[in-house]
């Protein structure tokens, strides 16, 4: 980072330093200082990573916060110190000297912050982790005047289970989840954690549909089902979901519900059991088993 540097007659004043120094924010100076936060998971909701028992949230080690204050709206980007694989952690940076602060994580050079609020960006797809979500898909926020920050998550969890028919074998290659709907499921939300820790969609950029890239393929089970974990905005789904099953080999198997699914940010909605066949018939047409009436699902 560069130092501001005065000249005084023939001296070189230097005031800033390693660990204090200025930055211009448009026509604002902003004393940055090297930094520590504490960053504290939400007790009982969601992190970065979630440990094998399913419930304990975890910082990992490529885990960067943006720290933003009403005078750096450019924001601060801090690495992780010490805690990884541990619900509290801690962040360094060279970050604005007087708070109070703001934080998000996953950070990006695309979020801004303006009025307290920060926008950024929700992508369309989303990348398979193994009983968990895609990584960098989840976003969590905290403000605080102090430097310990409480992380609370902008989204919830749409958890599906899959398993196949007896005898069969298939690999999913990918799943989409359409709003029926057509509320936005993806691009530019905002959030303004001084108040509620919940994103809510902005703008007219996005689609009503997430898309879950398994890439080679996620083989699936006739014995037990297979967790899929999808990222989604938080909000009452009134008009229930559309989910397109794709297999390795191109077959679709499609689901609907017309259920109100309502998604809580930092919880998991859980899906009940779905068996389905990935066999082409003799028309080539993907085909599905009869479904749980009991959660309104419909075949298609």
């Amino acid at each position: 980072m560069k130092k501001v540097i005065y000249l005084a007659g023939a001296a070189l004043v230097m005031l800033a330093s390693a660990s204090c120094e200025k930055k211009e924010t448009g026509k604002q100076s902003v004393e940055k200082t090297a930094m520590v936060f504490t960053a504290i998971s939400e007790e009982g909701g969601l992190k970065t990573t979630i440990k094998d028992d399913g419930t304990t949230a975890v910082w990992s080690a490529t885990d960067k916060l943006k720290v933003f204050t009403a005078e750096d709206t450019n924001g601060s980007e801090c690495t992780i110190k010490s805690g990884i694989g541990e619900s509290t952690a801690e962040f360094e940076g060279q970050c604005a000297k007087n708070g109070p602060w703001t934080a998000i994580c996953p950070s990006s050079a695309a979020t801004s912050f303006t009025g307290g609020a920060i926008n950024f960006t929700m992508q369309a797809t989303q990348t398979y982790a193994a009983k968990t979500f895609a990584a960098g898909a989840m976003p969590c926020v905290a403000y605080s005047a102090t430097n310990t920050f409480n992380f609370k998550h902008s989204f919830g969890i749409l958890q599906l289970n899959l398993k196949l028919e007896s005898d069969q074998t298939g690999s999913v290659k990918s799943i989409t989840v359409t709003d029926k709907g057509g509320e936005k499921l993806n691009g530019t939300f905002t959030v303004t954690p001084s108040s509620s820790a919940v994103a809510t969609k902005s703008g007219t950029d996005g689609t009503a549909s997430i898309t879950l890239d398994c890439g080679a393929g996620v083989a699936l089970s006739t014995s037990t089902a297979t967790e899929f974990w999808i990222v989604v905005p938080a909000g009452a789904f009134a008009s229930g979901f559309d989910i397109k099953v794709t297999s390795t080999e191109n077959i679709e198997v499609e689901l609907s519900t017309a259920k109100d699914n309502t998604i809580t940010a930092g919880k998991i909605k859980e899906m009940p059991e779905q068996v389905i066949g990935l066999k082409k018939t003799t028309k080539g047409k993907a085909y599905a088993t009869e479904v749980d009436k009991d959660v309104n699902w419909v075949q298609l």
